[in-house]
């Protein structure tokens, strides 16, 4: 089951949980089928079939009166993913009603299993922050920043694992990003702005800090990507903040790790130093 998505071979795949999906019995291995089939569409960006199969997965779960744990975990990744359909569609009121209904669920797995279950319960959190920052509702999507970070810190004082600290400077850099975002609002409307480019500043500052440690220990482009995109931020703050030579010194340290992942894939990087 399993070796077709890792071969990505996404239409075999399909035809395997279909099979499934006829020979299943319990509504449970009816709901599950589908919902694996949706989960194919939506890895290949086949949004509109996606959502179909996910519906359809969600009348079934929604009508088993005593659901397990599997179908929890179930419904909450069909509303996960059928919230970013809607985000990727600008239908901003939808998403967020699923990825509400998502952390509900994610919330009462908590109660199941503490934690097994709250670095879930932070990706709801985060998805609703990146819909509120796509709305412009930039305090609400600070609000669940705030929450997230909150969550991936104390994730990283238990284990401090490098999965786990690079989780944690992505949020860190994320919600650095919503508070330019509002400083640059603010500064428009001669409102009280350099606070936030302030906190910019300390949100990216420690997300470098933390993506620094994780050299060696993580997918070499995949830090690459994150240092250099940390790098920019940065630099743009300190510009912001009238720190010249510091921004240029982290924008020429952005493009010198650009101009190495140009090297791995041209098309993919070259925007990062034009």
């Amino acid at each position: 089951m399993g070796g077709y998505e890792l071969k990505y071979d996404y239409n075999n795949a399909i035809k395997f949980y279909k099979k499934a999906l006829e020979e299943a019995v319990l509504d449970a291995d009816k709901a599950w089928a589908l919902a694996q089939i949706g989960m194919q569409y939506m890895d290949l960006n086949k949004y509109r079939e996606a959502k179909r199969y996910y519906k359809l997965s969600l009348n079934i779960y929604e009508n088993i009166e005593e659901k397990s744990e599997s179908d929890l975990i179930d419904m909450a990744a069909i509303y996960t993913d059928l919230g970013i359909i809607e985000r990727y569609n600008g239908v901003y009121a939808k998403a967020i009603i699923n990825h509400e209904k998502a952390l509900v669920i994610r919330e009462e797995l908590l109660l199941i299993n503490h934690d097994k279950y709250i670095l879930n319960l932070s990706m709801s959190y985060n998805n609703l922050a990146v819909v509120y920052k796509n709305q412009g509702l930039l305090n609400e999507s600070i609000d669940y920043n705030e929450r997230v970070v909150k969550i991936r810190r104390e994730l990283v004082s238990k284990s401090n694992e490098a999965f786990e600290v690079f989780l944690l400077a992505r949020s860190l850099s994320n919600l650095g990003n919503v508070y330019y975002s509002k400083g640059e609002n603010l500064k428009a409307s001669h409102g009280s702005y350099l606070k936030y480019y302030h906190s910019c500043k300390d949100s990216i500052e420690e997300a470098i800090d933390l993506i620094l440690t994780l050299e060696g220990k993580i997918n070499e482009v995949e830090y690459k990507e994150n240092i250099s995109s940390f790098y920019v931020n940065y630099g743009r703050v300190l510009h912001s903040l009238k720190e010249y030579e510091f921004s240029i010194r982290f924008l020429e340290n952005a493009i010198t790790n650009y101009k190495k992942l140009i090297n791995i894939n041209r098309d993919k990087y070259i925007g990062g130093v034009i």
